[in-house]
């Protein structure tokens, strides 16, 4: 055992040799690295992070450390004043201090010398300055310190290796609290494990439910994390932790670190654990101080011991004076820090830190008060050549600076030491015993030393006992201090107690109040607003999710074992189809039926419509049948425009049924006929009147057809009657495959699932989010509604055909340029329906669409076939003649023929000629006939109007020999002086033209048309009978039905009227 023990301290004091070289080429970086001695009889190791290597560069002097120097005089205060005692112990304690610059690899090496070095080898020239003088070399009995955890950890990896006694006065890290680890390992303030507890149970009792922690990747930030995830899930309360900010000691950028920092304003917490190493803690609070004040305050930030070096002035329930002092981080408000209890006795009161200690060549304590106070108080002994002196003023602040914060540190560092010294003492009353009595720096003694201390107990600073843990720790009792609404003033918040398994906590009322005024809650998510359901994560217990309930659903709670400091988890429930929930959602009431009515401000406007539609259908009506026997009127098909007038008025009177009754069976039996019903009434009126037209002026042009059938007026109504019948039976058919229903439409969820029968023959629908209950007749488009449309669609197409064969007949029945607007904007009422449809599609203004349909359908034919009738009847009485019933219109070239005539008949004595279809004709009943084509070029070339001058004499002369005839007598009597058209009928009357109507023959070569070739002349007679049969009487042609009741053979086709006069004198 004893060789092994020989052999590993070989191993190490190879090791510090070849080390030892590295270790002076860091330190010599820095004046005055070589240790404070501290003469005594039995000599203490002792760290101090006097400076700090964090920030440290190349050409620039390391930085101080707040408590560096104070920790180290509250260690010499106190051996001084153990060794001031007498009868205490038989020699006096010396110290050997190192400064750790709050590293841990300089310290690990420091630490070597405490193994068998000697102290001389560390003060050798090794810097090129000159050498100390060699001290006698003393085992180190114990070590004090160090003060950081990270430092701390390494130290206490090696001296665990030789038993040496380590007694740490501010090392917080739970790894340390291992005796199994670290069985040489003590410190006499709490674990931040116990710390930690307190937090939780802070957080716990303040509804700090919702965290953000800042860590490092440090032994001390990892076991810091660790320890706080355990005690969450330990914690009879829900915390949970968003935002996990883990610092890195290799990446100290300022810009890096406050984008690190940064990702807390995107968490919803406002509460901030700190427990990183001192040093990033630090850093850390560099940035956030400049950050603004709004995104600065938002946070409470809840920190250990670690970081209260970063708040110096921290004076308990004292206001801390700003002028001339530090103020280090005074724009961070709203701090909470648990520190290990803060213990007021008059021992503290009379401290202070002493200016008049001497320190050899050691310039620690002129820098720390050059760095403090900015110069070096008159009383102090100092070294320096010319030191700054302070003012009277200056002094008193530099005073309040060293002494103003002493209770953070002083009763923790004096424990500490007088650990060791009672160590010592036991075992030095225990030498009457026998065994070794006197500290030699042996394996065995150490080890003596370390086995008192596991029990040792005494009185420590201030009178107060002091005992070591089980885990060699200080006991577990924290002041909370609190700093809030940016009062520069620090005071106690709570007095903590983590020695139980909970936490107690004797809190102050009125800090208490402030701070909870500020930060009532840390949580995930805000309460959810009426009428939203609380749903918890379940991978995060303190977040959840606000569901908005549907507008059919109400808010309830539900039972969830959780803490009572938690929102109450709740479900959305749908109330019952056909309810509504109240404003905030918290009950279920009925809804009103809706359905349209005559009350409704669309139903209004639409049936007074329709109203004012029907008196001006009737005044039309009854200007028709006053008129029943004028020509326009005979000429537009009497029975048939009845039929489209009852088209019209049912059109009109749809509107008014559907629209003003509440949604019956009846109601929307009539609305799913009504469209096609009203629309074939119409179209089988225009269809009747315009294929008998058609047929009836075919014929005319084909003189040896057989006679026209089926134009009689009962044949009219009979075709009618006939394809409205055809109608009633496609939507019979229909109907009674799919029944028209009338549908309650319910708001409700679509969950719901049974059935409901509002009234016989009608159904439910159940639809979400609806404000009222609709009654309607059509839950969607089905085929009733379309299939009554089938029939006037049919007849639309074919009687847009027959308009298309009509378009050349006389005015009077020509209404091809009318049914195509008529056919083209019902055309896009058809295509428009079911969209409008689909749009009001369940809800009570779903028949609108349909009243819009049937009253425009009306209104279109209504002006565009009946309303130019009533024009001519009321407004131009002159053009209500048979004459202008049967004019036909005139196109350019036909007018141009027509002046061609008249100057050919510059040599004719007698004639008449006339023009139809775009052909010139001698009035004989056509036995010659010109196209007026050829009569314009042979006005225009003469080789061609010779030619045209013989013909016309040749006509002459043939007329002339047909005089001696009844027929060619006849003739005479109307041979006229010239010809001219209507366009000329005002100047032509004065010189006393005629008019008169002749047929013309459409019959009529084609090769008319062609320009090179010419008509020849006819010499042969025409029958007089054939004549006869095709000049019709104009009562045949304005009223045919009853000329074809009488006739049994016509051949009708309409005259055309000229007008002459007289010759113009040549």
């Amino acid at each position: 055992m004893r060789v092994c023990s020989s052999l590993l301290q070989l191993v190490v004091i190879v090791l510090c040799y070849l080390t030892q070289s590295e270790l002076v080429k860091v330190t010599c970086a820095v004046r005055y690295w070589e240790p404070f001695i501290y003469h005594g009889d039995v000599m203490l190791g002792v760290f101090v992070p006097i400076h700090n290597l964090w920030e440290y560069s190349a050409g620039k002097e390391p930085e101080v450390t707040v408590f560096g120097f104070k920790f180290l005089e509250a260690i010499l205060s106190t051996l001084d004043e153990i060794n001031s005692r007498k009868s205490y112990l038989n020699y006096t304690l010396g110290a050997v201090v190192f400064d750790s610059f709050s590293d841990a690899e300089i310290a690990l090496r420091q630490a070597l010398s405490f193994i068998g070095l000697n102290i001389s080898s560390f003060r050798g020239p090794g810097c090129g300055r000159e050498a100390l003088p060699r001290v006698e070399e003393k085992p180190i009995t114990a070590l004090i310190g160090p003060a950081y955890s990270d430092v701390s950890l390494s130290v206490a990896s090696l001296l665990k290796l030789f038993s040496v006694p380590q007694v740490s006065y501010y090392s917080a890290a739970p790894k340390l609290s291992m005796p199994g680890r670290y069985p040489t390992f003590f410190r006499t303030i709490p674990s931040v494990r116990d710390a930690i507890r307190t937090m939780v149970y802070l957080l716990g009792v303040y509804h700090w439910n919702y965290v953000n922690l800042i860590v490092d990747n440090s032994d001390y930030g990892e076991s810091n994390h660790g320890v706080l995830l355990e005690m969450l899930r330990n914690s009879k309360h829900t915390l949970c932790i968003d935002k996990r900010i883990q610092l890195s000691d290799g990446h100290t950028d300022i810009r890096e670190m406050d984008q690190a920092m940064r990702e807390l304003l995107n968490s919803s917490a406002t509460v901030n654990l700190i427990l990183c190493s001192a040093h990033l803690g630090d850093l850390a609070l560099k940035v956030v101080q400049k950050w603004p004040h709004d995104k600065r305050d938002r946070f409470l930030w809840i920190g250990t011991n670690t970081i209260e070096p970063d708040f110096p002035m921290l004076r308990p329930n004292q206001t801390a004076q700003n002028e001339g002092e530090r103020t280090g981080f005074n724009n961070i408000n709203n701090v909470l820090l648990v520190l290990p209890r803060l213990r007021y006795s008059d021992q503290l009161a009379q401290y202070s830190v002493s200016l008049n200690r001497s320190y050899g060549q050691n310039t620690w304590r002129e820098e720390y008060l050059m760095w403090e106070c900015s110069c070096i108080p008159n009383r102090t002994v100092t070294t320096f050549k010319d030191p700054i002196g302070c003012t009277e003023q200056q002094e008193q602040q530099c005073a309040s600076l060293l002494n103003g914060d002493a209770i953070f540190y002083v009763p923790n560092t004096v424990n500490a030491v007088l650990a060791i010294a009672e160590s010592l003492k036991k075992i030095q009353d225990r030498c009457s015993r026998g065994g070794q009595c006197y500290p030699d720096g042996s394996v065995a003694f150490r080890n003596r030393v370390l086995t008192v201390l596991d029990t040792i107990s005494f009185t420590g600073f201030g009178g107060e006992k002091f005992q070591f843990t089980l885990e060699g720790d200080g006991e577990p009792l924290f002041t909370v201090l609190a700093r809030t609404g940016g009062e520069n003033v620090w005071q106690t918040f709570a007095e903590c107690n983590a020695s139980t398994k909970t936490p107690t906590c004797n809190v102050t009322g009125v800090v208490e109040d402030s701070v909870v005024a500020n930060y009532p809650y840390s949580r995930c998510c805000n309460p959810c607003e009426v009428g939203s359901a609380t749903t918890y994560d379940t991978q995060i217990p303190c977040c959840w999710k606000c569901t908005e309930c549907s507008k059919d659903a109400i808010v309830e709670a539900v039972n969830r074992s959780a803490s009572s400091d938690m929102p109450k988890a709740t479900v959305c429930v749908y109330c019952v189809p056909g309810t509504r929930p109240n404003s905030n959602q918290t009950k279920c009431d009925n809804l009103p039926a809706d359905f349209m009515s005559i009350a409704d401000p669309s139903a209004i406007a639409m049936c007074a419509l329709c109203v004012v539609a029907i008196l001006l259908s009737s005044l039309m009506l009854a200007t028709y049948l006053h008129n029943w026997n004028t020509p326009v009127i005979r000429a537009s098909g009497r029975e048939t425009t009845l039929v489209l007038f009852a088209g019209i008025f049912c059109s009109y009177a749809t509107p008014i049924i559907v629209l003003s009754h509440k949604p019956t069976l009846y109601v929307c039996s009539w609305a799913t006929i009504a469209p096609g019903l009203c629309s074939t009434f119409s179209y089988a009126a225009i269809y009747v009147r315009i294929s008998r037209i058609d047929r009836i002026f075919r014929l005319a042009a084909n003189p040896v057809s057989p006679a026209t059938r089926f134009v009689s007026p009962r044949s009219q109504i009979l075709f009618m009657a006939l394809l409205i019948c055809a109608d009633v039976v496609v939507l019979a058919v229909t109907m009674s495959l799919w029944p028209p229903t009338v549908t309650q439409i319910l708001s409700g969820s679509n969950s719901y699932l049974g059935p409901r029968r509002w009234e016989q023959n009608g159904s439910v629908i159940i639809l979400k989010g609806l404000d009222t209950n609709p009654v309607v007749c059509f839950s969607s488009l089905f085929i009733p509604q379309f299939s009554g449309m089938l029939i006037p669609i049919f007849l639309m197409l074919v009687s847009l055909l027959h308009a298309y064969k009509i378009r050349k007949v006389p005015c009077g029945y020509n209404e091809a340029r009318q049914l195509g607007v008529v056919n083209y904007v019902n055309l896009l009422l058809f295509i428009i329906f079911p969209i409008l449809t689909l749009t009001f599609q369940l809800t009570s203004r779903e028949l609108l669409p349909l009243s819009g349909l049937t009253f425009l359908m009306a209104t279109n034919q209504l002006v565009v076939l009946i309303m130019p009738k009533l024009y001519i009847i009321l407004f131009t009485p002159e053009k209500n003649t048979t004459g202008n019933v049967l004019q036909r219109d005139r196109s350019q070239t036909q007018l141009r023929g027509v002046h061609a005539i008249n100057e050919l008949d510059e040599r004719w004595s007698e004639g008449l000629s006339t023009i139809g279809n775009a052909r010139c004709r001698h009035s004989l009943g056509g036995l010659h006939e010109l196209s007026a084509a050829n009569l314009v070029s042979s006005r225009l070339e003469g080789s061609k109007m010779e030619l045209s001058r013989q013909r016309s004499i040749s006509l002459v002369q043939t007329s002339t020999n047909d005089e001696v005839t009844p027929y060619g007598r006849q003739l005479r009597e109307l041979r006229p002086r010239c010809v001219t058209t209507e366009h000329v009928f005002a100047s032509h009357s004065q010189h006393g033209c005629k008019a008169v109507s002749f047929h013309l023959n459409d019959n009529v070569s084609k090769a008319d048309d062609d320009d090179n070739q010419h008509v020849p002349l006819l010499t042969g007679r025409v029958s007089s009978k054939r004549t006869e049969n095709h000049i019709l009487s104009e009562e045949t042609m304005l009223d045919s039905d009853e000329a074809a009741s009488e006739q049994s053979s016509v051949s009708t086709l309409p005259f055309e009227k000229f007008h002459f006069s007289p010759k113009p004198p040549s």
